[in-house]
């Protein structure tokens, strides 16, 4: 709290701090923005990439704020308010689409110039509305662009210079700025993680992976054990090539079966399909992981480069280890991280599946026995409430409305005994 009656505050600082948060929740928050943006570039510019994303955020975050208090139904109108930058040899292009009065959506849009800022802003203009319907005006303040567009769009085309309209126009002009710092900061980004993925390359001496497979497994005293497997490309994880695997090998508590089995079960089948094999395989793990995933490699006689990522006794990951036990130390701090990143994913994916699981085979003994819940009604209870303790937060009345009465109350009773 900075209320003067707690904190010894002066006078002036406290009206100060008054002052800047009015202005804040008048919108006149461009200095904030600016400060923002100054550190999130900074951080970028010396790889600190965690608190560059933070930042990010903290900008998304405004912008959100700065369009709720600009929108305000002052008609019933269908509006398209356009603004746009330039950089580098890119145009942003940003649009709020209201309707009725009410902002619809918003979007934006970054090209390479290839002609003049009007024509080619006129003409994405353009391309716009043959996927998007025509609004009954269409705001975008130049008047080039105005000219240009010009008896080529059944709606009316203008500028302003006051009111709520231009408020929101700046708000379109926020977003296309901010959208083109992202695109730039996100094209640093990847290069960086390129270099760094030769840097791990040159280390591991292989050539540049630039799509990395993951495994790590999971289980509590045996039950539920369960494999998982992330992707990344370029640095960057790629989700739609995420997979889980239920663990069928009859030793349920041991790991190093579990490893073998689900890297079995991946190449031997990428091997059949003629899929693309990885550049690097890494696993959770010691020597012993390591061996156990090199075992199933050679049964089906694929040669890919298989690495473990060890920890040491803080269990912190101190570096890479290879089928023969050498070690090899992660120096570079920003390698270190984006691999420790890798290594959090796998190990979140792996451990939210395993209680996934472990929720719905619980869910599924507790649902057994209860006179009237045959497997219509299980079927629908488990859409209604995914998580066991979900449903054992539902009181009998919410129960009631899936079951009857007498269902609902069974169910409940056996939930909480």
């Amino acid at each position: 709290m900075l209320a003067p009656c707690i904190n010894q505050i002066d006078v002036e600082v406290s009206q100060k701090i008054r002052d800047q948060a009015k202005d804040f929740l008048k919108s006149n928050n461009q200095k904030v923005i600016a400060a923002i943006k100054e550190k999130m570039l900074l951080a970028s510019a010396e790889m600190d990439y965690e608190s560059a994303a933070e930042y990010k955020k903290m900008l998304a975050a405004i912008e959100h704020i700065n369009i709720k208090q600009n929108i305000e139904v002052f008609d019933n109108k269908d509006r398209d308010i356009f603004a746009y930058t330039t950089r580098e040899g890119y145009l942003s292009l940003g649009v709020l689409l209201f309707r009725k009065g009410t902002l619809f959506d918003k979007k934006t849009y970054i090209v390479e110039q290839f002609a003049s800022e009007d024509e080619q802003v006129a003409n994405l203009i353009l391309q716009f509305y043959q996927k998007v319907p025509l609004p009954q005006e269409v705001i975008i303040n130049n008047k080039g662009v105005i000219t240009l567009l010009d008896g080529l769009l059944d709606a009316k085309v203008y500028r302003v210079t006051r009111g709520k309209l231009i408020d929101l126009t700046l708000t379109a002009k926020q977003n296309a700025d901010n959208a083109i710092d992202e695109y730039f900061l996100s094209a640093r980004l990847d290069a960086d993680k390129l270099s760094l993925l030769e840097k791990l390359g040159e280390l591991l001496n292989i050539k540049t992976p630039l799509r990395i497979e993951l495994f790590d497994n999971s289980h509590l005293q045996g039950s539920s054990p369960v494999g998982a497997l992330v992707v990344f490309i370029n640095g960057e994880p790629a989700k739609k090539l995420y997979r889980k695997y239920k663990i069928e090998h009859g030793h349920a508590r041991d790991d190093l079966k579990s490893m073998e089995e689900i890297v079995y079960r991946r190449y031997l089948r990428l091997k059949n399909e003629r899929q693309v094999f990885p550049d690097l395989i890494l696993v959770d793990g010691g020597l012993n992981q390591i061996s156990a995933a090199h075992k199933s490699l050679k049964k089906i006689k694929v040669n890919i480069p298989l690495y473990g990522l060890v920890k040491n006794n803080k269990h912190q990951t101190s570096g890479l280890m290879d089928q023969k036990g050498r070690l090899y130390p992660i120096e570079d701090k920003n390698l270190f991280f984006l691999l420790t990143r890798m290594q959090d994913e796998v190990h979140r994916f792996a451990i939210t599946f395993h209680k996934s699981l472990r929720s719905k085979k619980m869910k599924s003994s507790l649902l057994d026995g209860i006179k009237g819940l045959g497997s219509k009604r299980k079927e629908m209870l488990n859409k209604a409430y995914p998580d066991i303790n979900l449903l054992k937060q539902a009181s009998i009345e919410q129960l009631n409305q899936l079951l009857p009465k007498e269902v609902a109350l069974a169910l409940y009773a056996k939930l909480h005994e």
